[in-house]
């Protein structure tokens, strides 16, 4: 079977160095590392090769029910200012799939991120690629402020 792979490019105005501390230290990734529908409840980051990263997020539905979302991982390859490198698995569900974050410096107050995410196969890819798109629509409001 064929891999499934995602790619997001976006521009955020900011530099490099405020563009990787969004990526890799967890009061930061708090405030952004959700889709836009998605509260992002709690962030733990060893940003290292074999540290291991969680998500904890959550959506409130009209009614007052809230439903829970737990993403875990672990680093593979960490480049300070330029590539990031990890697995990526949703809490109880056993498909593991790969995210690289890539930023290109455009100038001191630009930074393009390309972000890769490459799945077994496609049965996740739509639903990911909405929320990707959703969650870096909010990392560029983020580092906008």
């Amino acid at each position: 079977m064929k891999d499934k792979i995602i790619v997001i490019k976006r521009n955020v105005k900011a530099p490099v160095e405020k563009a990787w501390e969004a990526w890799t230290v967890p009061l930061h990734m708090k405030e952004w590392f959700s889709p836009e529908s998605l509260t992002t409840m709690e962030v733990k980051a060893d940003v290292c090769v074999g540290g291991e990263h969680m998500v904890r997020m959550r959506r409130f539905f009209d009614t007052g029910l809230k439903e829970y979302f737990v993403n875990t991982g672990v680093y593979k390859a960490v480049y300070p200012m330029r590539l990031l490198v990890f697995t990526w698995q949703w809490e109880n569900d056993p498909v593991v799939s790969e995210v690289s974050v890539e930023l290109h410096r455009i100038s001191d107050r630009q930074t393009e991120v390309v972000l890769t995410h490459v799945f077994p196969d496609e049965k996740a890819v739509g639903m990911h690629s909405k929320g990707w798109e959703s969650t870096l629509n909010k990392l560029q409001k983020y580092l906008h402020r």
